[in-house]
């Protein structure tokens, strides 16, 4: 059996491309920087002055390499990119501007560059879906419209951050060390971040690198910056199990289509994750401790297979195979290298019933088992069994399409004169590398990617009492399922108390006025879920990340906020959210653009409901009993192809366009 490996694959298919990656990074050292210890001088070196992108109205931008100051490691060096929010922010002089906040961003993988970002979702411009990569339309929700806005390509050897060959981070606590003394250099280039408060947001794996940063910065005696606030999106916060198969059954129950709408082969699965022991039930508050959960790989060292090489290889499959959906449309064939791939009746897919033990062949990993189950019953040609035809087809397809469809500067990037104009180093910029820990991909534990470090899970309570976190989710995402970063949330003490004491249900909506999600607050600590997000809500939802960043992270609004002497709360507690689950029964359409929607028919839905609504068996552990949740949400994502298709990219988080995890 063909079995991804879910920790290195699924979360490696959440960076913005797949690069050809040596395993030995060149990393070429910086010329032509100042000779002088670093200054305000600085700022003129690095200002871009000319970033060649035709879009009105963008702000200064200023962007270069810093020296992270490991001993032995001279070349050793992050790079950012700075986005002014209104002229002089950034170049503020020390103790000008103190209240105003400031902003970075961190990318996941590990091994994900955050300099894609800006031109791909969240900065002032983004690169033209279907071009040649070298054209932009500018952003109306552009992030440094809100605050001055850094992104920062780390550990070391991420982007167009510098590496020697011996100098790859050990584990988080370097990578911790590095970013405190990179930032302790920045505040010299840019002194008003000595003192203005730090919002430091990261995504996916970013939630690891987060909370070790901001235990770094707080274990130093004198802290180079004023850490505010910290941000944690789709984050990898809790060991992997936890974020991988413990959410699960809320996906399928938010996205029936990947069983068939069949309750028999939901049942099976609902049994594999009762055996597995996955069922904690979320608790409001939480009494006790939530137990660990089972590892899905109980054979660690296979672990060791997942090699860079591997995991390419299996990535790049596993994309053809997903490209291959753009071909359904009228066709009842399609020839793709010369082989004929002729529609199948969907009807007679393969139905799965409950077996009374645990699946041998797949132990626990539950998320893999789904994936490939959905991806052979909802495959809509027939040859898709036959091994020998399916590979040649991924390659061709793989090799003609799927590198035009999303927002990618990598092109941009890697033109000389832009290069030189963005003071980068001369390295081909590549948006990943599967980051190799202390020189090497081979995991000795059960960890990520071979990161030997243990989840933030296990101190973020610590951090908690220091400063205020804000945690996000999308519902349509399955690298880092929301389910996931609830429990994480549950398992939390502050305040005093274990996890929140009610359960998000309150709605927030866009500048629009569109329905964004639900949000909760309690006690510094905030929670929202987006609606029809996968994994990287600016990617899905720019508005509603922009409007969730303007009122909830740098404003003050009180939507969801739970009134510690009233017990209520604002905006009110809302049954019909009270799941937390966002249920899409249309998908768009088409190749790089919307060209349609396909909705299953409501008679599905309507038998689908009703055997819902009446079933006995132990379910999705929920606090409250409530309505089942309405299904009438199109899922908007636009960078994918076609109706299967983007199903299979939801549950895969859908998320080539962003820094995973």
């Amino acid at each position: 059996m063909w079995s991804l490996k879910s920790t290195s694959i699924l979360l490696a298919s959440a960076v913005c491309a797949v690069a050809q990656f040596s395993e030995e990074v060149p990393s070429s050292p910086l010329t032509d920087t100042p000779q002088t210890p670093y200054g305000v001088d600085w700022q003129t070196y690095f200002r871009v002055n000319n970033p060649h992108i035709a879009v009105d109205g963008l702000p200064r931008i200023f962007s270069g390499s810093v020296s992270v100051n490991r001993t032995g490691h001279a070349n050793n060096t992050l790079f950012f990119m700075a986005f002014e929010k209104e002229e002089g922010s950034l170049t503020a002089g020390d103790g000008e501007r103190a209240n105003e906040p400031w902003m970075i961003y961190i990318a996941g993988g590990p091994g994900a560059a955050a300099s894609t970002t800006p031109y791909g979702a969240a900065g002032p411009a983004t690169v033209n879906l279907g071009g040649d990569g070298l054209s932009f339309s500018p952003n109306p929700y552009a992030w440094n419209k809100l605050v001055d806005m850094l992104y920062i390509d780390q550990p070391v050897g991420v982007g167009f951050s510098t590496v020697d060959r011996t100098g790859y981070i050990k584990d988080e606590d370097q990578m911790g060390e590095d970013f405190v003394n990179f930032l302790r250099n920045l505040v010299q280039v840019f002194p008003s971040f000595k003192k203005r408060p730090l919002y430091l947001l990261g995504e996916s794996y970013g939630g690891v690198f987060v909370p070790y940063i901001s235990k770094a910065s707080f274990s130093q005696p004198s802290a180079p910056v004023n850490l505010a606030k910290i941000i944690i999106g789709h984050g990898a916060v809790s060991p992997p199990e936890v974020y991988t198969q413990y959410p699960i059954l809320g996906v399928m129950q938010s996205y029936p289509q990947l069983v068939g709408f069949d309750p028999s082969t939901y049942e099976y699965f609902v049994e594999q994750y009762n055996l597995c022991g996955y069922n904690m039930t979320l608790q409001y508050p939480a009494p006790t401790p939530y137990p660990t959960m089972k590892i899905p790989y109980p054979n660690l060292p296979l672990l060791c297979e997942t090699s860079a090489k591997w995991m390419l290889g299996h990535r790049r499959q596993l994309s053809g195979l997903l490209a291959i959906y753009d071909h359904l449309s009228t066709k009842g064939s399609i020839t793709i290298d010369g082989i004929q791939l002729t529609k199948r009746d969907l009807d007679d897919s393969a139905r799965l019933a409950p077996i009374g033990t645990i699946n041998p062949d797949w132990q626990c990993n539950i998320r893999d088992e789904l994936v490939m189950h959905a991806m052979k019953t909802l495959s809509p040609w027939n040859e898709i069994y036959n091994s020998t035809s399916g590979f040649l087809i991924l390659n061709a397809v793989f090799n003609s399409i799927l590198d035009q469809e999303y927002p990618d500067p990598t092109t941009y990037f890697n033109t000389p004169a832009i290069r030189a104009e963005y003071h980068a180093p001369e390295k081909t910029y590549m948006n990943f590398i599967p980051y190799p820990f202390n020189g090497t991909w081979c995991a000795s534990t059960w960890s990520n990617f071979g990161d030997p470090s243990i989840a933030p899970s296990a101190f973020l309570s610590d951090l908690a009492a220091k400063v205020p976190i804000v945690f996000y989710a999308g519902s349509a995402d399955a690298i880092v399922g929301h389910r996931g970063t609830e429990l994480a949330i549950q398992n939390l003490t502050f305040g005093g108390i274990r996890g929140f004491t009610v359960r998000p249900s309150t709605p927030f909506s866009d500048s629009d006025g569109n329905l964004a999600g639900i949000i909760h607050s309690e006690r510094n600590v905030t929670y929202a879920l987006f609606k029809d997000a996968g994994h990287g809500a600016a990617w899905y939802t720019p508005n509603a990340m922009y409007t969730f960043l303007k009122e909830f992270v740098i404003g003050t609004n009180q939507t969801g906020n739970l009134d510690p002497v009233g017990s209520t709360v604002v905006g009110g507690v809302h049954t019909e959210y009270i799941k937390g689950l966002f249920t899409g029964s249309g998908v768009h359409t088409g190749s790089v653009t919307v060209q349609g929607t396909y909705t299953w028919p409501e008679s599905v839905w309507n038998v689908w409901n009703s055997y819902m609504v009446t079933r006995t068996a132990a379910d999705v552990p929920v606090a409250t009993d409530t309505k089942t949740t309405s299904h009438g949400t199109s899922i908007k994502l636009r960078l994918w192809h076609s109706d299967m298709l983007v199903i299979f990219m939801v549950i895969l988080g859908a998320a080539i366009f962003t820094a995973c995890s």
